[in-house]
């Protein structure tokens, strides 16, 4: 349950795009056209520079904070395992490198607790029975806790 970092949708391709992949060549010809867009050490440095960033420990309060309320709501019968704060951890550094900073803010965090926290929740059977969605949980979390001073950002 536990395996990837975050769960997202993309969504399906337009109807060219699929085309497209129907038409394309299959096998070793389509293994072929794939172009390396860095090497590994490259991958690594860049890895290294995501770990490096910062998180301060009001805003990794809110982040277990999160974490731990998904354990706590009534509606939820398993949250999320201590795997999955550090996978927020994680994403959050990311989300702030990929933005150009090396602090996480609050907003880093809400923006990728759904990604991380839905697919690791498993509703209780009343939930479960009244068809509640778990993003409809998650977002009810996110307004629960609240996040750090903005001063305690950086």
């Amino acid at each position: 349950m536990d395996r990837f970092l975050i769960s997202l949708s993309l969504g399906y391709p337009d109807l060219q795009s699929e085309l497209s992949l129907a038409l394309s060549p299959m096998g070793k010809e389509r293994l072929a056209q794939v172009v390396p867009v860095m090497e590994g050490k490259e991958l690594l440095a860049l890895q290294r520079e995501v770990v490096g960033v910062f998180m301060k420990g009001s805003v990794g309060e809110y982040l277990t904070g999160l974490v731990r309320a998904t354990r706590e709501h009534p509606m939820i019968e398993r949250g999320c395992s201590p795997r999955g704060t550090i996978a927020l951890a994680r994403i959050a550094r990311a989300s702030a490198w990929m933005a150009g900073r090396n602090f996480v803010t609050p907003q880093d965090i809400r923006e990728q607790f759904p990604f991380v926290a839905s697919h690791r929740l498993i509703l209780s059977s009343s939930a479960r029975v009244e068809g509640v969605p778990v993003k409809e949980i998650v977002d009810e979390i996110v307004k629960q806790v609240p996040p750090p001073p903005m001063e305690a950002d950086r």
